[in-house]
């Protein structure tokens, strides 16, 4: 009974060292490549997920368009993106997902302003 014990705590032990290994420890994106020249949409760029990964672009030299529905917090989030990148590429573009024309309309404005975009990253929902 105790070899039993101790062989299940071994496989506990075990899969939670691999786990933590291979999942856990390496999370973050191992890649630095540079984006300088590079164009970026971002979704629900405001807040989160999708803010932390507009500072990361634009630390990395990128164009970063932050593709928000509301200009106040698209605006503070500008602020802090610039603030904490060093990059002050980076602009605001107001899209509201919910509406087929405000998608419409900011494809547009897009189409008529860039050259090239070379991401989307569609971040915003739930």
């Amino acid at each position: 009974m105790v070899m039993v014990d101790f062989l299940i705590i071994s496989i506990i032990m075990l899969v939670l060292y691999v786990s933590n290994k291979y999942y856990w420890s390496d999370t973050q994106c191992p890649s630095h490549d540079r984006m300088d020249g590079k164009t970026v949409v971002i979704t629900g760029s405001n807040t989160g997920i999708g803010k932390y990964t507009a500072i990361e672009l634009a630390k990395r030299g990128a164009h970063v368009i932050l593709a928000c529905r509301d200009r106040k917090r698209a605006e503070k989030a500008l602020k802090d993106i610039c603030r904490l990148s060093g990059n002050n590429n980076v602009e605001i573009e107001i899209l509201d997902l919910a509406s087929l024309k405000s998608v419409r309309e900011c494809a547009k404005r897009l189409r008529r302003r860039l050259s090239k975009l070379d991401v989307l990253i569609n971040n915003a929902g739930e």
